[in-house]
């Protein structure tokens, strides 16, 4: 299996940013931490080698990004203002930089996935619900879509338009058109012990008219590594399209309000400079001889060097 792994200075977070890319060919994800993970955190607890034959066949890739939550969100020692200024800027990250080198390593730009267990869920369907523009199929497992919670009662436009509970239900005609051609997921487990989350985001998204899968397992599945692993294997693989007028037959232990699929966006800043190392799989690192290519999203040249593995986490 092809892995990579990418870091760059980002100019819009003022920061290195680091990824792992996994695939060689098929369609573009991206799979977001849960909080305060990092981006080898997807790899580490097992949904990476959960879908590792669709990566290997050449129907899947992947970018497992980094997080910030330390700086954003979870950030208690900042005003909230600034929490979600951060936030928002990751947001801009992601969709000026993240995704155009995605364009860039596929060779065709073209809209990517978004997938993410727990908070990031929320990030996964947040971002896609923002961006229907770069977006086109999302994945939220155990998911809570309401930030009131991280803000300590502050509130201003950044926070409402980061916030799927509260802008989803304002949703005009058009953008509700731009939602309904996106392959939506909103799953759990019935043990979860936020399931409240999935569950209002699962009303508002029918209330609304939105298709979605809309679903919560029986038990014993609820918020855990063990059963994301499970549940990935129904939900990777694209759906067909499906009109809107129709609904999907109901998924083990759906909830009310299964449907089919989504989209919303914007555009982005210039990327950094994007420097990335092959790795395969025997755990070891290996250099090679450094290699470089021409990034259309940098504006510059990439040096690349091919080696085993990444050290592993600890």
């Amino acid at each position: 299996m092809n892995r990579e792994y990418v870091a760059w200075d980002s100019p819009t977070l003022q920061r290195r940013m680091e990824l792992l890319w996994f695939g060689h060919a098929g369609r573009p994800m991206i799979w977001f931490p849960t909080s305060f993970g990092h981006f080898f955190e997807n790899e580490d607890f097992g949904l990476i080698g959960a879908v590792r034959d669709l990566i290997e066949g050449g129907a899947l890739q992947v970018a497992c990004v980094d997080g910030i939550d330390a700086e954003a969100l979870y950030a208690k020692g900042r005003h909230p203002a600034e929490r979600i200024a951060r936030h928002d800027q990751y947001d801009r990250y992601l969709a000026g930089e993240v995704v155009p080198w995605i364009g860039w390593k596929t060779g065709a730009p073209r809209k990517v996935a978004t997938l993410g267990a727990s908070w990031g869920a929320y990030q996964a369907v947040n971002f896609a619900f923002r961006h229907p523009d770069l977006v086109d199929k999302t994945v939220g497992f155990s998911g809570k879509y309401d930030i009131h919670s991280f803000l300590d009662g502050y509130w201003d436009d950044t926070a409402y338009f980061h916030c799927p509970t509260a802008y989803v239900p304002n949703f005009d005609g058009e953008w509700i058109e731009k939602l309904s051609h996106m392959d939506i997921s909103i799953v759990t487990g019935a043990t979860d012990n936020i399931v409240a989350g999935t569950t209002d985001m699962i009303r508002i998204l029918r209330e609304k008219g939105i298709p979605h899968r809309g679903h919560v397992w029986d038990p014993p599945y609820g918020h855990d590594w063990p059963w994301w692993r499970t549940q990935i294997r129904s939900y990777v693989p694209r759906a067909p399209r499906i009109s809107r007028r129709r609904r999907l037959p109901p998924g083990p232990g759906s909830a009310p309000g299964a449907g089919a699929a989504s989209r919303g966006g914007i555009s982005g800043t210039r990327a950094g400079r994007p420097t990335s190392t092959s790795t395969s799989a025997e755990g070891t690192p290996t250099s090679a001889e450094p290699s470089t290519s021409w990034c259309g999203v940098s504006g510059s040249w990439v040096r690349s060097r091919s080696i085993r593995s990444r050290p592993r986490s600890t």
